[in-house]
């Protein structure tokens, strides 16, 4: 009775070591999960923040690809507008100077030139008009384009390098993690997270580039504009400078009207002037709603106000249009681009939510595949064992026929011998016998020969004894 206690208490004890390691086993799953998805969390987190600026940035990224071509080439017409009118505010000054330093005989042919010039110089302005006026446009959407460094700064800062540390650890142990565990959701959270990354950093690659050409163009053409309105007005303070000497030498006085053309031409094509020192700093994205702007809520502003703002080059001289607003063109395309972005990324989210869920189909197929595979497989081991169990057996049986047979044949030969040496002791005593009964027949035979000789012996050996 006591040694069935001692081994049952040993039994519970080894039944109480196994529930301990088992316990052990999940708890260590369970912690690994907890870590795990604090990792994830993190990633998500990182991954949300990024889905707030995209949007905008693409936007910025498209709209300043797609129109920096067309600043350029109102950039060059512009300079060209700027350079023609630098040669003739020159041409005026050294008429003007060749004017003051003539004597007589030259004057008169002098003033006919500066005549001729003013109605250059007016050609050149109204000319330059369409220019101009598309010049600063395009002034004021690259400013607006330049003010997208809102969103370029904000991925900049979730692509830092202490965030791409981070985002490196978090991913690299997730990864880890889900050697043991094998959960597709964080497979797939890894997957987008670094293709993310790669994404997010060429948008900031392209932007960066986009908002520095647009930059560029924006003091390039804020430039070539002080340039040709100074000439502009160069030229008309040289031509009022000289207006009575002129006039005294023009026989059809008409060159005190034709300056007062030339300025409202100029004063209608380039605006009044005005001189504004351009800040260091760059303007700021033209959105309805300021303070922290979010992509969901941003919006570009329809209007903007054209003497807000400049390019960001230190002690340039800008002359702004007088006009206070106008509908922005560059507003109307960026918001129709933003909602196509928003609605790209809506989408997308609604793809890689299929592919995960087929992935997960996939993965409870591709499971059931196996699932049927290993009972498959078992039920063939089983079979193959039953086969070669049933096989074993057959041949077992088979030695153990062939054994009996052998047995009983080793046997029948043991009878057959037994009997054939039965037969031959038989054949032996028989022969034995024979012999033995002839032997018996002649001692018979010799004993009945010599009977008188013995009878006489015994009488003789009697009478001997008697005597």
């Amino acid at each position: 009775m006591t040694t069935m206690f001692i081994q049952l208490r040993r039994v519970v004890y080894l039944l109480v070591l196994l529930h301990f390691c088992t316990c052990v086993g999940f708890a260590d799953d369970d912690d690994k999960k907890k870590n795990g998805e604090k990792h994830a969390e993190k990633m998500v987190d990182w991954l949300n923040k990024v889905d707030v600026q995209y949007p905008g940035a693409k936007t910025c990224q498209r709209v300043g690809d797609s129109n920096n071509e067309k600043y350029a080439e109102i950039a060059t017409k512009v300079w060209k507008v700027a350079d023609d009118l630098k040669q003739s505010a020159d041409k005026a000054r050294k008429l003007v100077k060749e004017l003051n330093e003539s004597d007589e005989g030259r004057h008169g042919d002098i003033a006919r030139q500066l005549n001729e010039h003013v109605d250059v110089v007016t050609t050149r302005v109204e000319e330059s008009k369409e220019v101009i006026a598309a010049a600063r446009e395009a002034r004021e959407e690259a400013r607006v384009l330049v003010g997208c460094t809102v969103f370029l700064g904000n991925l900049q800062d979730l692509r830092s390098e202490n965030k791409k540390e981070a985002l490196k650890y978090w991913t690299r142990e997730l990864e880890e993690k889900n050697k043991e565990l094998k959960l597709l959701e964080w497979g797939d959270l890894i997957n987008r997270t670094r293709a993310k990354e790669a994404e997010v950093d060429m948008l900031v690659q392209n932007l960066t580039f986009s908002i520095s050409r647009s930059r560029g163009i924006s003091n390039e053409v804020a430039q070539s504009l002080a340039k040709a309105v100074a000439a502009a007005e160069e030229a008309v303070d040289r031509f009022e400078k000289v207006k009575e000497n002129v006039n005294v030498s023009n026989t059809r006085g008409d060159y005190g009207p034709k300056v007062e053309k030339l300025k409202n031409e100029m004063n209608t094509t380039m605006g009044v002037k005005e001189k504004k020192m351009i800040p260091d700093k760059d303007p700021s994205v033209n959105l309805v709603n300021g303070g922290d702007i979010t992509t969901k809520e941003a919006k570009w502003k329809d209007t903007v106000e054209l003497n807000v703002g400049a390019s960001p080059v230190t002690g340039a001289l800008v002359r702004e249009h007088p006009k206070k607003g106008k509908d922005s063109t560059i507003a109307k395309e960026l918001n129709r681009v933003l909602e196509e972005e928003k609605e790209n990324l809506k989408n997308k989210k609604i793809e890689e939510k299929k592919a995960f869920e087929e992935m997960k189909r996939a993965e409870i197929r591709r499971k059931e595949e196996e699932r049927r595979a290993e009972a498959e497989r078992k039920r063939r081991a089983e079979e193959e064992k039953a086969r070669l169990e049933r096989e074993k057996q057959e041949k077992k049986a088979r030695e153990e026929k062939a054994r009996q047979e052998r047995a009983e044949e080793e046997r029948k030969k043991r009878e057959k011998l037994a009997e054939e040496e039965k037969e031959r002791k038989a054949k032996e005593d028989a022969e034995r016998a024979k012999n033995a009964k002839k032997k018996k027949d002649n001692s018979v035979r010799l004993a009945l020969m010599h009977s008188p000789l013995l009878l006489l012996l015994l009488c003789f050996l009697g009478c001997t004894v008697v005597c």
